[in-house]
């Protein structure tokens, strides 16, 4: 209940402060002079229009942010503006996409300062493209929500950038629903987004909403509409001069012949989309073309081609991050393996696909996505409505409207100083509970839906393969295919163990029951439960502890502790190695507690990382074996309980050193 109203207070505490900020920008803005206020309003355009044209064929980076600079020496904020959207369209068509989000959202900033709605508009709709293509689809439909509430707001919403911000709007939504497979939706989308592209005589909108519809067609197996619109988006694309246009036509009508079976009409249209767009900096479409030949290469048995364009494929879409991108490029080099008989290869990009795949389109993504549109369309008839309204009682009101405002204003001030008095001291405590609340749910979540899930999966495709082939195998690969089943069980088990104990501290269900116990005892019963792990990789524990070294210890909660990090270091030791664990008294009544192994070791990041919950580290041991990123964490909260803490030093390549401290205690009669 505590943590519950929590979340009410600060959540009031938000919208609070949201309403304030509102208020006092409305309150100055009745407050200016309205003939001033348009004046330096038409200034403000013309000189980014001029911003504009000077940047417009300037394309390199580097140029772009000297440009930036110069503007932010000069404290010129249209400028800074007008050439953060150049540099984010610039970043995105390199598929840069975290420097192109970084600067729309510099952009975003400064729109809003200089109350630019259309600028706020277009960086919105940035913000979308870039979260569409790196798989973020309920993130990039509510960043063009947002983007078509502002034009809908907008006094002057059917003048031609209004219309154009519209039309790309649609465009970006009917992308995110095509893809998220809402082909209806889709469809009404691209048709709003093609009326406006036509009013406007854009040949280069035109073609990208008439592809679009086409590949609802194309979807749809009505292929001779697909090509129809298809051959139109192509008529455009020549009249606007557009390769990266071309290209994609070719793509489309070469991925039609490719479903009617014509494979060299289909090769043919690929290879006319690679030579398109081979010298263009835009690697997003660019990798469908490569994806695309290497598909087509596959079906025709030219493995080598295939291989090709496949493996560049594979190190740029890497780091371009796209999920989208990732599981197709997967896709096809699981129908490689699958084509040159490599089984083993063939399996593991399967289950690369489709877990890209569950992470694009998985329920809960559907599932943000349709509330993100049932919103946008509530809030848009909300707004109409309001906006209807408010003009209304504006007529009614205007003579009488600013004694009122000014004296609501003085009481509001008022209010505000109290308010902000009293919830200053706990708002940022509230803040970090929140955020540990947060990061504890994620990673509860992130367990369930992913490792549990993937580990689960395995083990029952493991199962499925030796029941289907056990008949053809011999007894030493049954037994070796068992021993690695074994292992995934273990790593389950381990990750369900370590679970428990996290959801049972959380949850404050794990009774702390200290008394005296002798520390030696405690690691010996570890190491003979830890046996088995010891003698497969051959490894020995080396302990120098004192005779009846007694400490104050809740006796479940330390042997969990010991085990978990004896575990790791055997996890992370190398075969026909030694651990060391060392215990001695020091100074304070204290007894010091270390347990050194000669691994792989750590870097400063992997142990900064440890303790996350929101950046679990998991790194495989060297016999393969897989942790869970929880056991570190349950060691820090036991540790905590007995008032100490898990000190970590590491080298990478010469091994780890785990340390921790506990009270003294007299050895019980």
């Amino acid at each position: 209940m505590y943590r519950f109203l929590l979340t009410i207070n600060a959540a009031k505490v938000f919208h609070i402060q949201k309403l304030i900020v509102v208020f006092l920008l409305f309150c100055s803005t009745v407050s200016c002079v309205r003939n001033n206020k348009c004046s330096q309003q038409s200034v403000a355009i013309a000189r980014k229009d001029t911003f504009e044209k000077e940047i417009r064929h300037i394309y390199d980076p580097d140029s772009l942010l000297t440009l930036y600079d110069k503007s932010l020496d000069e404290g010129n904020m249209v400028k800074q503006m007008v050439v953060c959207g150049k540099y984010a369209k610039v970043m995105r068509d390199m598929s840069d996409f975290s420097s192109s989000i970084k600067y729309n959202l510099i952009g975003l900033d400064i729109a809003k300062e200089l109350n630019d709605t259309m600028e706020m508009v277009r960086n919105y709709n940035s913000l979308g493209t870039n979260f569409r293509r790196l798989g973020a689809f309920a993130e990039a439909m509510g960043y063009h929500s947002t983007a078509m509430e502002l034009i809908e707001m907008f006094s002057d919403s059917t003048s031609s950038s209004a219309l154009k911000n519209k039309a790309v709007t649609y465009n970006g939504m009917g992308n995110i629903s095509l893809t998220m497979g809402y082909g209806n939706e889709a469809k009404k989308f691209f048709e709003q987004a093609l009326s406006k592209e036509q009013l406007l005589g854009s040949h280069l909108g035109q073609a990208i909403n008439y592809s679009n519809i086409g590949a609802i067609f194309h979807e749809n197996n009505m292929y001779d509409s697909a090509m129809w619109y298809y051959n139109r988006s192509m008529q455009e694309n020549v009249m606007a001069k557009s390769n990266i246009g071309i290209s994609l036509c070719y793509e489309s009508i070469g991925s039609v012949y490719e479903d009617l079976g014509r494979l060299e009409k289909a090769e043919e249209a690929y290879t006319k989309s690679y030579e398109a767009i081979c010298d263009d900096k835009d690697m997003w479409h660019k990798m469908q073309s490569y994806i695309s030949i290497g598909r087509i290469n596959i079906k025709q048995k030219r493995f080598d081609k295939a291989k090709r364009f496949l493996d560049e494929a594979l190190v740029v879409i890497r780091d371009m991050g796209s999920l989208e991108l990732m599981a197709d490029v997967d896709d096809m080099f699981y129908r490689y393996y699958k084509a040159i008989g490599n089984p083993e290869k063939a399996l593991y990009f399967f289950e690369q696909s489709n877990t890209y795949k569950d992470s694009v389109s998985g329920e809960q993504e559907k599932n943000s996505f349709m509330e993100i549109c049932i919103s946008f369309e509530k809030l848009r008839n909300q707004r109409k409505e309001a906006i209807l309204k408010e003009r209304n009682i504006q007529q009614r009101i205007r003579s009488r409207y600013i004694t009122i405002l000014s004296c609501i204003l003085t009481a509001l001030l008022l209010a505000v100083i109290i308010l902000l008095v009293h919830l200053q001291k706990n708002e940022k405590r509230r803040a970090d509970i929140l955020n540990d609340m947060n990061n504890i749910k994620n990673k509860f979540f992130s367990i369930i839906s992913h490792d549990l899930r993937n580990t689960a999966i395995s083990i029952n495709r493991s199962v499925k393969i030796l029941a289907d082939n056990s008949p053809n195998m011999s007894a030493t690969d049954c037994k070796n295919f068992l021993n690695e089943l074994s292992l995934t069980t273990d790593t389950q088990v381990e990750l369900l163990e370590s679970l428990l104990e996290w959801a049972k501290i959380e949850t404050g269900k794990m009774e702390f029951c200290p008394a005296a116990y002798d520390i030696g005892q405690i690691f010996e019963m570890v190491e003979k439960q830890l046996y088995k792990l010891l003698k497969d990789k051959r490894i020995s524990i080396k302990s120098n502890i004192a005779d009846e070294v007694c400490v104050e210890a809740d006796f479940n909660m330390i042997s969990i502790v010991i085990r978990n990090i004896l575990s790791n270091a055997i996890k992370f030791s190398y075969p026909d190695s030694v651990i060391d664990v060392v215990v001695n008294e020091i100074g304070g009544n204290k007894v010091l507690v270390e347990i050194k192994d000669y691994g792989i070791g750590m870097t400063e990041q992997d142990i900064a990382d440890c303790f996350r919950l929101d950046r679990s580290v998991s790194i495989k041991g060297t016999a393969g074996e897989v942790g869970t990123g929880l056991g570190l964490v349950v060691c820090r909260e036991m540790l905590g309980k007995h008032n100490s803490v898990l000190n970590i030093t590491s080298q990478r390549g010469k091994g780890s050193v785990f340390s921790f401290t506990l009270n003294k205690s007299i050895k019980p009669q």
